[in-house]
């Protein structure tokens, strides 16, 4: 998998709990911001200029292959305390896609 520059890389976040994780504790990792189409996250947009890959979190393979070219799954969220999640049972996956279809 080729890797792309930090500037044209963002982050799709499923909903507002996993897009406000992201904002809260991405900073000290380097991570850009999350976008999301939940609530009014949706109003906040993308960077500018948009990113050219979008690393994904809580969305659905399916979802993602109507919107992207390419996606390929890149890892699962896990914890180390096998505690279950409900939030996020069912979108465990973590996906790198390229090249949106529509704006």
């Amino acid at each position: 998998m080729r890797k792309p520059g930090r500037a044209t890389v963002g982050i799709l976040a499923g909903d507002e709990g996993e897009t406000g994780s992201i904002n809260l504790y991405g900073p000290g990792y380097g991570l850009p911001r999350a976008m999301s189409g939940m609530k009014s996250n949706r109003m906040r947009g993308y960077s500018n200029p948009p990113p050219q890959t979008v690393i994904t979190l809580g969305l659905k393979r399916d979802f993602l292959e109507r919107n992207f070219s390419t996606c390929e799954m890149a890892g699962r969220l896990t914890n180390s305390w096998a505690i279950e999640n409900t939030a996020i049972k069912g979108y465990e996956e973590l996906y790198v896609c390229r090249h949106l279809r529509e704006t």
